[in-house]
C-alpha cells in the first residue's frame, strides 16, 4: 500500500470522526445544561482541530503531485492567518453599552459640521462647576483628537444667566476669538466670583482681548448671535439634553460623566465612537 493511499484512508477516518464530534455536540447542546456549555466548546475545537488535520492532509497529498503547488500553499495560508490576527477596527468590540453608557437618539440629528468629518459637540454652561472641570479634559483632547473629529460646543441656555454667557460665546465666535476667551471666561466667573451676567461687566470682559466696547456690543446684540442662540435652543431640545457636560457623538450618541463613571471615561467613549461612525462611513 503506497503513502498516497495511506493519506487517503487518514482522511476518511477523520472525516468520520469529525462528522461523528459533530452529531454528538449537536445533540448533547439540546440536553446539557447552561453551566456544562463549556464540554460542548471543547467538542467544537476538537472538530476545528480535525478540519484542520483534513486540510493539512489534503496539502500533503497536493504536494506529492505538485511540486508548483507545495509552493504556493502555504504562501496562502499565511496571508489567511495574517489577516484573521489582525481584524479591522470595526470588528473590535467596545466597553461601552448602548442604554447604559450612552443613548442613541432615534430619529439621528442633522450636524454643522463638513461631510468628511464626525462632529463631537459638547454642550455647556459657562456657570456649570462640572464643565469647568471637564475644561481641562477637553483641552487635552483636542490636542491629540483623531484627525476627522470636528468639535464644537454649545451652549445650554437652560436660565437666563447662561442665555447672556451664551449670547457672549457666539458674539466671540463672531469676533473670532472663542478660543481665546472661553478658559479666561471659566475662570473668571467661578475663581474670580464675576457673574459675567451683563453687558456691561462682559464688555469689560471682552476688552482684555482687544475688543471695544461698541465691536461686542455690535456683535451681542446682531440678529447672528440671535439666530445662533436660537439654534443652540433647538439642538439642546433634539439632543434631549437635561444637564451638562454633555457630548453628542455626529448626532446619534449622547453621554455624559455620569453616564460612564467619569470625565477620563467620557473621553474613552468620544474616541470609541467616533472612530465607529468613521469606520462606518468608510
Amino acid at each position: 500500500m503506497n503513502l498516497k493511499t495511506i493519506l487517503i484512508l487518514f482522511i476518511f477516518a477523520l472525516g468520520s470522526a469529525c462528522s461523528d464530534s459533530a452529531d454528538q455536540a449537536s445533540s448533547t447542546a439540546v440536553a446539557i445544561p447552561a453551566e456544562q456549555i463549556a464540554e460542548t466548546d471543547a467538542a467544537e475545537a476538537a472538530d476545528g482541530a480535525a478540519e484542520i488535520a483534513i486540510e493539512e492532509a489534503a496539502q500533503v497529498i497536493a504536494a506529492g503531485e505538485s511540486e508548483d503547488a507545495a509552493e504556493e500553499e502555504p504562501a496562502a495560508s499565511e496571508e489567511i492567518v495574517i489577516a484573521q490576527a489582525d481584524p479591522a477596527p470595526a470588528a473590535r468590540a467596545s466597553r461601552f453599552i448602548d442604554g447604559k453608557h450612552y443613548k442613541t437618539l432615534i430619529p439621528a440629528q442633522p450636524t454643522s459640521s463638513p461631510p468628511d468629518k464626525i462632529e463631537v459637540a459638547e454642550v455647556f454652561m459657562f456657570s456649570c462647576p462640572h464643565c469647568y472641570n471637564f475644561e481641562p479634559h477637553i483641552q487635552q483632547w483636542l490636542e491629540n483628537k483623531a484627525s476627522y473629529v470636528e468639535y464644537v460646543r454649545i451652549p445650554a441656555n437652560f436660565n437666563p444667566m447662561a442665555r447672556e454667557h451664551s449670547r457672549a460665546y457666539y458674539a466671540a465666535v463672531q469676533l473670532g476669538i472663542a478660543e481665546q476667551i472661553t478658559i479666561p471666561f471659566f475662570r473668571e466667573f467661578h475663581s474670580n466670583r464675576n457673574p459675567l451676567n451683563t453687558p456691561d461687566r462682559l464688555a469689560k470682559f471682552f476688552y482684555r482681548f482687544g475688543i471695544s466696547e461698541d465691536d461686542f456690543l455690535k456683535a451681542f446684540n446682531s440678529f447672528e448671535v440671535d439666530s445662533r442662540v436660537r439654534q443652540a435652543d433647538k439642538l439642546t431640545r433634539r439632543y434631549q439634553i437635561s444637564g451638562v457636560p454633555a457630548v453628542v457623538i455626529n448626532g446619534k450618541y449622547v453621554s455624559g460623566a455620569e453616564m460612564t463613571g467619569g470625565y477620563e471615561n467620557l473621553i474613552a467613549l468620544m474616541n470609541d465612537l467616533a472612530a465607529q461612525e468613521n469606520s462606518a462611513r468608510n
